[in-house]
């Protein structure tokens, strides 16, 4: 029930943004914009070409320091008032400067332990370390789920992975990665999965993130009383984050990883979380977990999912 309700508002979400993007889309063809009202727009807004300007012609790298940017925000600022189509604009890649803040560091979790008449230990845990210059992307992130009631372990299993993007033009990235997970309640000891890829980027700016994303995956997976053995798959990804309000973020994240030769052979995950930020530094984060494995062992059941919340702190 959690899980049909949680798709629905995103789906419902999503299908409200796109069709308020293609009527949109349907008005500025009616109404196409002044050659001297398009000069001046342009003049304000360097990054985005005003009455349908092509983005994609425009170098990716374009390094600012950190006065020069805050010098262009001011004057977008005071220049240009927000109008609700922002939330579908595409701000091309400016590679930071010097001194601005390109490293971060999260480390957040949630413990609860009861004892008595029902013994119970609830854990979970999430770091994440990044390096970030708009251009260039690398990150490691582990997550890690773990309870226990009256002396039995219910769950234990964690998730690494290692990934490094880079734009190649504005819309499109080069990414790849190295990913880890263990997962003892289904009986898997190890799953390794390696790949590289294409992002496309549909809409990037300070309100709405929204990508696409596919690549080859070589899969290594072991489970427990059974031969390893090694899998070609595709990992296709759909990933959407949106800012209302600025001490709120709404995340989505699907992923569904066939068998490049058996289409029976797929495993599918939705990835929905909700953060929001009490301080510069300490947020709150609600998050919904839902994983599906057409090839589970027999014994095990093919869905798995997790609601958490927990603290975390970001420098």
């Amino acid at each position: 029930m959690r899980k049909v309700l949680l798709l629905t508002v995103f789906g419902t979400l999503l299908f409200t943004i796109f069709t308020l993007n293609a009527q949109e889309k349907a008005q500025e063809k009616k109404s196409p914009v002044k050659e001297g009202t398009a000069a001046a727009d342009k003049k304000e807004n360097p990054d985005r070409g005003p009455g349908g300007e092509d983005d994609t012609k425009k170098p990716v790298i374009e390094k600012t320091d950190a006065g020069a940017a805050a010098k262009d925000k001011k004057a977008a600022e005071n220049g240009k008032k927000w109008v609700w189509t922002d939330i579908f604009a595409f701000d091309t890649p400016r590679q930071k400067g010097p001194d601005d803040k390109k490293w971060s560091f999260s480390l957040g979790g949630m413990f609860f332990d009861k004892n008595g008449n029902t013994d119970s230990l609830l854990a979970n845990g999430e770091t994440n370390l990044e390096f970030d210059d708009n251009v260039k992307n690398f990150e490691i992130f582990y997550q890690t789920f773990y309870s226990k009631v009256k002396g039995d372990v219910i769950e234990n299993r964690g998730n690494g992975i290692v990934k490094y993007d880079h734009f190649l033009i504005p819309r499109v990235e080069f990414f790849m990665f190295t990913q880890h997970e263990y997962n003892k309640r289904l009986l898997l000891k190890y799953r390794n999965n390696d790949g590289a890829g294409l992002k496309f980027v549909l809409i990037r700016n300070n309100y709405w993130k929204l990508d696409i994303s596919g690549a080859p995956v070589f899969q290594y997976e072991e489970y427990e009383e059974k031969d390893p053995k090694k899998e070609k798959r595709w990992s296709l990804r759909f990933r959407t984050r949106i800012t209302p309000f600025k001490p709120i973020s709404l995340n989505y994240v699907f992923f569904y990883i066939p068998n490049m030769t058996d289409k029976e052979n797929y495993r599918y995950s939705h990835d929905a979380s909700a953060v929001i930020a009490m301080t510069n530094i300490l947020s709150f984060k609600l998050g919904y977990i839902y994983m599906y494995n057409n090839g589970a062992l027999p014994g095990t059941g093919k869905a798995d999912t997790n609601l958490y919340g927990q603290i975390s702190l970001t420098l």
